[in-house]
């Protein structure tokens, strides 16, 4: 099952370590942050900065809840868990497969649509200040992949 932890703002990647450090892989599977690549023309030149795409939360995939909170009580700087009241509820399969449709199957990478983003008028990246975005997943302190890049229109 997929969860998603609340975090401060700005803490998620050393929430992100304390995790994989501290919780056994027999029960923290995978814990991952999305982030996507923003190239910003400045000073003449082009410059790619980084940015986490759901800034304030880290996901976890686990199979059993109970041993995860158990061990997630010494991780120091977690808000919550998202849920329902008391009731802590993972993603749905509709909000899985939306993940693992932007990244791949099991590289999660968050990816631009195909083309060159101009085709549609939904596809594009394009941000409102002229930069544009690409996307990838940082974990285990590095890269798992980048998306291709697009130009400013």
């Amino acid at each position: 099952m997929w969860y998603v932890m609340q975090v401060r703002t700005g803490t998620e990647e050393n929430i992100r370590c304390q995790c994989q450090r501290t919780i056994d892989r027999r029960i923290l599977e995978r814990c991952f942050i999305p982030y996507y690549q923003q190239k910003k023309r400045f000073q003449g030149q082009w410059h790619i900065q980084e940015r986490i795409l759901f800034p304030g939360y880290v996901f976890l995939i686990a199979e059993n809840l109970e041993p995860l909170m158990e061990n997630l009580k010494h991780v120091i700087g977690m808000t919550r868990i998202i849920g329902t009241g008391e009731t802590i509820v993972p993603l749905t399969d509709q909000e899985v497969e939306l993940l693992i449709r932007m990244g791949g199957d099991k590289e999660q990478l968050v990816r631009p649509p195909p083309g060159n983003g101009r085709s549609h008028p939904e596809n594009r990246q394009t941000q409102t200040d002229g930069s544009t975005v690409t996307g990838y997943v940082r974990e285990d302190g590095g890269y798992e992949g980048r998306a291709g890049d697009y130009r400013k229109k």
